[in-house]
């Protein structure tokens, strides 16, 4: 039994006599990798730039349905009934969380615009 315990001890003894450890191995220092960002940044320009063409997208299919509404052959009245309408729904589009850097939302936000908009002259007239 005395054996048994002297081979751990021995092996923990044996550790700090010679000071072979696994946690006392000597650093080798070496310098930090430079980390190359520049990919990021085209990355974070790129998603910008969508972002604004598709707002500018969406901007434009807006005034271009109000444009149409304007110059259409309906009365006044149901005129400004139309756009206080299709107003409520840009309203209520303003209040979502639509990701605007996606091609395919910005052409269903469009498309829904298109939509509401000829349900509205529906129900109007």
């Amino acid at each position: 039994m005395k054996k048994y315990l002297l081979i751990p001890v021995f092996g923990i003894l044996g550790s700090f006599i010679y000071g072979q450890s696994a946690y006392s191995r000597p650093y080798q220092y070496r310098d930090p990798v430079p980390v190359d960002i520049t990919p990021l940044g085209s990355a974070a320009t790129t998603l910008q730039n969508r972002y604004n063409d598709n707002i500018q997208t969406v901007g434009y299919a807006v005034k271009k349905i109000k444009r149409d509404i304007y110059e259409s052959n309906m009365s006044n009245e149901d005129k400004n009934e139309v756009v206080r309408r299709f107003n409520s729904v840009i309203s209520s589009l303003n209040s979502q969380r639509i990701d605007y850097r996606s091609i395919n939302q910005t052409n269903a936000v469009i498309n829904y615009l298109y939509d509401s908009v000829n349900k509205i002259i529906q129900d109007v007239l």
